[in-house]
């Protein structure tokens, strides 16, 4: 991830469950004596809530979907 190589903190990209524990496990490690910045990747199609609509205040998150609609 270019913006923790930026800040010169060490980067872990997770993109496969079997990667969780072990990438936490080290940048856990490694967070004792300095920071960290992990990116987990997911599939574009889940939802996650909370969500901060596009434009929109911090003060007015998504924490709903209505999937019926």
């Amino acid at each position: 991830m270019k913006l923790g190589e930026a800040f010169g903190i060490k980067t872990f990209v997770i993109e496969k469950t079997e990667e969780i524990a072990p990438t936490l496990a080290q940048a856990l490690e490694i967070s004792k004596t300095a920071p960290v910045m992990i990116e987990v990747r997911i599939d574009r199609d889940i939802n996650v809530l909370p969500m901060i609509p596009a434009g929109k205040p911090v003060v007015n998150p998504i924490t709903s979907i209505d999937l019926e609609a």
